[in-house]
């Protein structure tokens, strides 16, 4: 099978090397996480299969979309299993810890800062998140929640590493630019590349890629940086060099916890919202009661959305060709009403053979009809004289 992966981890020339192997063809299949695919718009995707639940219907909307742009048959697979339901709803807990929580990383950051109350207004500070947490055994996940939260609040802003990349603003005018002389061969060429491949850059700062600057340019590695800071020190640009160390900026003076306020719009509403989306990918994802498409369109506003005929929960109920389902129907009620304890989908496929899917596809059907009801991996009659 012709493959790669991709994530957020892997260099940006990897990145793009990638992107264009599978565009063109030459991989066919993409491992990779949701940084993958964004704003690609390649036609003859056959499938989309999602090995992890996303967090909210928006996200595999989009992401599933992908699926068939050419009109083409395609599918859209979510791999589901009844865990994944507690690991969304752990995502809530996570993403929204207590206000106590918060109010109590907002504390030990200022410690861990060395900041006395009244202290650090508009300062910025290195900030290791991973000695952090071993400092004072807190979960990485759940910190990050709450930095999150602080930030919105305007507190603190915390800066990873992935939002510190390098970036340039121009620090001369156009008409400037027309009279400059006397650059060194690269940084001319450092800087015609930028000024035709980063747009923006008269009016804010923009990030850039120092190893493009290079592959396009023929700038040895070792020269880069000092070709960005002669650009900088001559004040052609203003030139951030990517930092390797997370920050924290503080834009007040530190607060006494007690009156650090995380208002209802930054807490309860927010949390309010991901809860609903968390229950609508789940509800599509573990109720088979009707079809996926009008559920997901009834989400997104449509009022009165028909079948698609095409999910799984439609095709299920398309007449089987050659097959008597009543007769199937009859003789699973008499099969599992021998099996007090009930049956397992393996159990049904073994005792009817050939008719295995068929006898599934009833049970499944009568747990519509509330006759029968799944108790961990068995189905159960719900009334022994059904």
């Amino acid at each position: 099978i012709s493959s790669s992966y991709y994530h957020a981890g892997i260099d940006a020339d990897q990145k793009e090397e990638r992107q264009n192997l599978w565009k063109s063809g030459e991989v066919r299949v993409m491992v990779a996480t949701n940084a993958f695919g964004m704003g690609i718009d390649k036609p003859d995707v056959r499938v989309v299969i999602h090995y992890d639940m996303p967090p909210s219907l928006e996200e595999y909307y989009q992401e599933a979309g992908r699926a068939g742009r050419d009109g083409k048959n395609s599918f859209a697979i979510l791999l589901y299993a009844e865990s994944d339901k507690g690991g969304l709803r752990r995502r809530l807990t996570m993403e929204f810890p207590s206000r106590e929580y918060i109010c109590s990383v907002y504390e030990r950051v200022c410690n861990f800062l060395g900041l006395a109350i009244g202290e650090g207004y508009n300062r910025l500070f290195d900030f290791d998140l991973d000695l952090f947490c071993r400092t004072f055994k807190l979960s990485e996940e759940q910190v990050t929640a709450a930095l999150r939260l602080l930030g919105r609040a305007g507190y603190l802003e915390y800066f990873d590493e992935s939002e510190n990349a390098s970036r340039v603003i121009m620090s001369m005018t156009r008409e400037e630019l027309y009279h400059l002389s006397g650059l060194s061969n690269y940084a001319e060429r450092a800087l015609n590349f930028i000024l035709r491949n980063y747009p923006g850059l008269f009016s804010d700062y923009v990030y850039i890629n120092e190893k493009r600057i290079m592959r396009e340019t023929g700038i040895p590695e070792t020269e880069i940086y000092q070709t960005m800071l002669e650009l900088s020190r001559i004040k052609v640009l203003h030139y951030i060099p990517r930092r390797r160390t997370p920050t924290i900026f503080i834009p007040t003076s530190r607060e006494e916890p007690r009156y650090v306020v995380i208002g209802r719009a930054i807490y309860e509403e927010r949390r309010e919202r991901l809860r609903t989306r968390i229950e609508a990918i789940i509800d599509y994802a573990d109720n088979g009661s009707s079809c996926r498409v009008s559920r997901m369109l009834q989400y997104f506003g449509e009022p009165s959305p028909v079948p698609c005929g095409g999910c799984d929960v439609c095709r299920s109920r398309r007449p089987l060709q050659g097959v008597d389902m009543e007769e199937v129907r009859r003789e699973v009620l008499a099969y599992m009403r021998q099996s007090l304890s009930g049956v397992t989908v393996g159990e049904l496929q073994h005792h009817f053979g050939i008719r295995g899917a068929q006898a599934v596809l009833t049970v499944r059907r009568l747990c519509d009809e509330e006759l029968v009801r799944i108790e961990g991996h068995r189905f159960v009659m719900c009334n022994a004289d059904s």
